[in-house]
């Protein structure tokens, strides 16, 4: 059987060495592999530092991890109330959970897992905050303003008083008008119910014999408007009109005067010289 050569080394029991003593191969003559990470720095950087930068990071993590909040706000289908859901997501169990509405008032929460809703009944700016047990905080300010808190409008610039009949136009632009809710009462006291109703335009009319009406009207949520007329001010606006006119005529006739003066004095003026 023929042995194995090696073109440089010397043999031992263990293996193969190098003329410096290192151990190349083994009995086995199987290459033995250098260590990675030997001595003393590699011990240091392995069993000390990098455990330190772990430990470290973790607890840094733990003690500034704070939650986040999810927000989603629901269209509202009756103009009264809406519901905001939020979710709320924490590397650390939660300390609490609070809705305030305008920073003050407490709103009532329901809650599924890390899923919280409130049933908002008021527009308004509402803070959600959430906190954890390392007492890191996240607050989040969201403002409502879907809701219909505004009462419908009368357009003074639309309504007209005239042939014992006063018309007027309403709207609304949220809720829109409860035209079944619309009245007026007059200086006796009596109910009077609109003549006239076009719910497309917002036209309403009412009988007017008296010199005024108080009108009465709400939205479909029950927010209500009051506006009184009278006939005063149209007999007012009716005399300053009057006026207008008379001082209008009288600018007119002196100038009609004038011009005819200056012609008589021209046609004087043309006689003498022939």
């Amino acid at each position: 059987m023929q042995s194995t050569k090696y073109s440089s080394g010397r043999h031992s029991k263990r293996g193969l060495k190098n003329s410096d003593g290192k151990l190349l191969y083994d009995a086995r003559g199987v290459r033995v592999q250098k260590k990675k990470f030997s001595g003393g720095f590699y011990n240091t950087l392995l069993y000390w530092v990098l455990p330190f930068l772990v430990i470290n990071l973790l607890i840094f993590t733990l003690v500034t991890s704070t939650p986040k909040i999810d927000v989603t706000i629901a269209d509202t289908h009756d103009y009264k109330t809406t519901t905001v859901t939020f979710n709320v997501k924490s590397l650390l169990p939660l300390k609490g959970v609070t809705a305030l509405r305008e920073y003050t008032e407490p709103i009532e929460l329901s809650k599924d897992g890390n899923t919280y809703t409130a049933q908002i009944t008021k527009n308004g700016n509402i803070t959600l905050e959430a906190t954890s047990v390392n007492g890191m905080s996240t607050r989040v300010y969201e403002n409502i303003d879907i809701l219909d808190s505004t009462p419908p409008q009368i357009n003074p610039d639309d309504c007209e008083i005239g042939n014992d009949k006063l018309t007027l136009k309403i709207s609304d632009s949220q809720s829109g008008v409860n035209f079944d809710s619309i009245y007026a009462v007059d200086p006796l006291e009596r109910t009077i119910t609109p003549s006239y109703v076009d719910r497309d335009s917002g036209t309403v009319e009412f009988a007017m014999y008296l010199d005024s009406l108080e009108v009465y009207a709400e939205d479909m949520v029950g927010n209500p408007v009051q506006a009184n007329f009278s006939t005063t001010n149209a007999y007012k606006l009716s005399q300053e009109q009057n006026e207008g006119a008379e001082a209008s005529s009288d600018e007119n006739a002196s100038d009609e005067d004038s011009s005819h003066d200056e012609a008589e004095e021209n046609n004087t003026e043309e006689n003498e010289e022939s």
